[in-house]
């Protein structure tokens, strides 16, 4: 009988938690994570409220590639047009990998409208794996935090409701290229690094060649990561910086070859704009509006990011996978920091020309990243109470409080964006 007892709860137990030990696993929260955003992204680009002219824009285009690529003799290299007429290079990587599919629609800009939606939709949603993957580092909280921090971000909604298409696509591409720039700097030297940074050199490209505004940050990103790099990174990791540095030249080499070389003069009349200040006032943000804009589209991120910086999170947090050193001086938390600190003249461009850089997007994945490590290292962080005769956890109960806030908050800019918020 005894064995008999012992059978059943060796099965039980094995059998993936049909007995008392059952429960969801933090892959199964993660794909509901990914669930969630992509229901948020896809229920708001199928409101018509949700949309704008850009959405045509965008449908265009892709329609425009698509018979360039039936060989219709057009030109393959267009310029765009930002908001105050000035002219910048449109790559056209996102148009060229949709074109298959828009032919099996039939090439039409209803169905390229369609596509387009459903497409970013799906693509937005996937960021939520790498910046699930930076944060879980530091445990399979953290890991979860974050993803839902970014699932709930309301930053996307921006871009979504705006119809920019090509920068969210670039967005998505540039978390990639860098959550495999910390998986290459994190192999010790002398093992096999093509793969990582095959994945980085890879990613890098087609960041590049997906949406110039987007293409600026990546370069500001990498800039500001090596500059980190060098300064606060051990000794013994600094030569890793290299291969990295050299591969991302390469990228930036070859798309400037292969479109790149075809805009010069709409780069430097760009790089005149900011310089001169040329934008009308109407273009441009006063800094107190610049920080209104932040506040208000990376929402709860920020904040909880910012509490756990000033409580020197990342100074004592540990990560537990494949970390070589404590904290903020390993891989991750060097590139994150480098990351961060690119984001603050990034941002501060829309002081001169506001439609340059989309940085509330480029800012959110690291700071869902920290501030899913804050949640965490609260929940964790408390000793347990006993309150009324019950046992209660004041770091999960503070962290889950945290979490719900900026649930609520999200929801109110989604369903504002949505029914209310129009973009001629």
């Amino acid at each position: 009988m005894k064995r008999d007892n012992i059978a059943t709860s060796l099965f039980l137990s094995r059998a993936g938690g049909w007995g008392v030990r059952s429960g969801p696993t933090p892959l199964t929260l993660l794909a509901g994570l990914l669930a969630l955003a992509f229901v948020l992204r896809w229920g708001g680009v199928s409101q018509p409220q949700f949309r704008s002219s850009d959405l045509v824009f965008h449908a265009h285009n892709l329609t425009y590639v698509l018979d360039v690529l039936h060989g219709s003799g057009k030109p393959f290299f267009f310029p765009g047009k930002l908001p105050n007429g000035t002219l910048v290079p449109y790559p056209s990587a996102y148009y060229v990998l949709l074109a298959p599919v828009a032919a099996l629609g039939g090439g039409s800009n209803e169905a390229a409208i369609s596509l387009l939606l459903l497409a970013s939709a799906l693509v937005d949603s996937l960021v939520v794996l790498p910046v699930w993957a930076l944060a879980r580092r530091w445990g399979a909280r953290a890991g979860l935090a974050a993803a839902a921090l970014y699932a709930l971000g309301p930053a996307p909604f921006q871009l979504f409701s705006a119809g920019n298409h090509t920068n969210l696509f670039a967005g998505a591409t540039l978390v990639a290229a860098l959550a495999a720039a910390v998986a290459a700097l994190e192999q010790p030297a002398g093992s096999v690094r093509r793969c990582p940074l095959a994945a980085f050199g890879a990613g890098s490209l087609l960041t590049l060649l997906s949406h110039y505004g987007v293409a600026l940050s990546l370069v500001g990103v990498i800039g500001s990561v090596a500059v980190v790099w060098l300064v606060a990174a051990p000794p013994r990791l600094r030569p890793r910086i290299g291969p990295l540095v050299a591969v991302f030249v390469a990228a930036v080499i070859l798309a400037y070859a292969l479109y790149y070389v075809h805009f010069n003069a709409e780069m430097i009349a760009q790089v005149r704009s900011l310089v001169q200040r040329t934008a009308p006032p109407a273009a441009r943000f006063t800094p107190g509006a610049l920080l209104a804009d932040l506040a208000r589209w990376l929402g709860g991120a920020a904040g909880i990011a910012a509490l756990g910086a000033a409580g020197g999170l990342l100074r004592r947090g540990r990560p537990a996978a494949n970390a070589l050193t404590p904290g903020w001086r390993s891989p991750v938390g060097l590139v994150l920091i480098g990351w961060l600190v690119a984001c603050i003249p990034l941002a501060a461009s829309a002081l001169f020309d506001r439609d340059t850089i989309r940085y509330n997007l480029l800012a959110l994945p690291p700071l869902c990243v920290v501030a899913g490590i804050t949640l965490a290292d609260w929940a964790g962080r408390f000793a347990p109470r006993a309150v009324a005769g019950r046992r209660i956890q004041p770091g999960v109960l503070l962290a889950g409080a945290l979490g719900g806030l900026t649930a609520l908050y999200t929801l109110a800019v989604w369903t504002t964006s949505v029914l209310r918020q129009y973009h001629p």
